[in-house]
């Protein structure tokens, strides 16, 4: 989706896993568009969610909101949640806040991939071990 004052979201499905990748600015002013379309893929319950910020030239606090939403939902909904930055303007926000474990925050798309299926794998056997302990 591109917003006329610059913010441009695409949406693409991965295997199991939607990412909406994110290029511009993330501030007060952009913050409402991104926030929904995070949260309109959020509703169709997809199996893990990867927000890609690897092309967000400036992150501010609002961005950072819209993030703790999406965790919030997706949470709430079951679906794997991992963000992806490489770069200092939105890596730094969320290190200094304490938010990069919290976030799941990756270097790459496929590293955050990789550890939505670690994780989703877990979570599958620990299910597992616990039916058959029953």
């Amino acid at each position: 989706m591109d917003d006329p004052r610059g913010i441009k979201i695409d949406i693409d499905l991965t295997g199991d896993s939607v990412v909406l990748s994110v290029a511009g600015e993330i501030d007060m002013s952009e913050a409402p568009a991104f926030e929904r379309e995070v949260l309109t893929v959020l509703a169709d319950r997809p199996h893990a969610l990867v927000v890609d910020l690897s092309a967000v030239d400036f992150f501010g606090s609002h961005g950072i909101s819209v993030l703790l939403t999406a965790l919030r939902h997706a949470l709430r909904y079951g679906v794997g949640f991992a963000v992806v930055a490489d770069h200092r303007p939105v890596r730094r926000p969320l290190e200094v806040t304490d938010l990069a474990e919290t976030l799941s925050l990756h270097a790459t798309l496929p590293e955050a991939l990789a550890a939505l299926e670690d994780s989703a794998a877990l979570t599958e056997g620990s299910i597992t071990r616990h039916a058959a302990q029953r």
